[in-house]
């Protein structure tokens, strides 16, 4: 089974060589390395320079900046300028980790800032023509909104405007993504003892959309729980989803696969 992890995080303390290994050896064929903030990013950057044949990237400030940057005229800039300037270097693939998070305890305030950093860099990515990696958690309204204000045109018609990573929403939620050009990143969650009522989503979801991911170091899958999740530990998520749509487990890596390389062109 080939597979194509499209959403891992690094930090400093991430030991690389020895997931890298592990990766490569479980049959993935590359992986996405996402940021969301300053470190993150960083933590990107560096390990595409490692491994550049294996790893692309995607960088952006995450919603739990938002009210750090409320005031900032420099941070979408900044961003933008990191992103052409690594881009002679490595792969960037995409914008994010961006989106919205509401909690119960998120204030309005909270809410209003976590828009407005989203709502610019769905606008930056489209003034570069590079997809999106959301993060949706009690905010799917907001997310629809914002995407179909300011999400790329251009991409939306090509249908590779972005994932909604770590997907866990509805049916109806999904089909309005679909309509916008949007992919679903399946992480461990999907192979959680009390994920039913996901799992049948998901089973309904359609194929040619489809992504597997980790979400690294969170969310390790069963049989893994309880252990820093890694990109090799995505083969437990995509046996499981394959299973959930009756494919053998060798041709939903090489579909989930092609997905990932058509909607980050690589």
């Amino acid at each position: 089974m080939i597979l194509f992890d499209t959403h891992a995080h690094f930090n400093v303390d991430t030991p690389t060589k020895e997931q890298m290994a592990r990766a490569v050896e479980a049959g993935f064929v590359g992986i996405l390395a996402v940021g969301g903030s300053s470190e993150m990013n960083s933590c990107a950057i560096a390990l595409a320079k490692e491994f550049p044949e294996f790893v692309a990237i995607s960088l952006g400030l995450d919603r739990d900046l938002a009210l750090e940057y409320a005031a900032s005229t420099t941070a979408i800039p900044e961003l933008k300028e990191q992103i052409l300037s690594v881009g002679k270097q490595v792969r960037v693939a995409a914008v994010g980790e961006i989106g919205l998070d509401y909690r119960e305890d998120t204030t309005a305030e909270e809410k209003a800032a976590q828009c407005d950093l989203f709502s610019k860099q769905l606008s930056l990515a489209a003034d570069l023509k590079l997809p999106v990696s959301i993060h949706c958690r009690g905010a799917a309204s907001d997310v629809l909104s914002l995407v179909a204000e300011y999400g790329s045109k251009e991409l939306m018609s090509e249908n590779r405007l972005g994932v909604i990573h770590c997907f866990t929403e509805d049916l109806d939620f999904a089909t309005k993504a679909y309509d916008m050009g949007l992919y679903f990143g399946i992480s461990g969650i999907v192979t959680f003892r009390n994920a039913d009522l996901l799992r049948a989503t998901v089973s309904k979801l359609p194929m040619e959309r489809l992504l597997v991911e980790t979400d690294s170091p969170y969310l390790a899958p069963v049989p893994m729980r309880g252990k820093p999740c890694e990109p090799a530990f995505a083969r437990y998520t995509a046996a499981c989803v394959a299973g959930l749509h009756g494919m053998s487990e060798d041709a939903f890596g090489e579909l989930t696969t092609n997905n990932a390389r058509k909607l980050f062109a690589l």
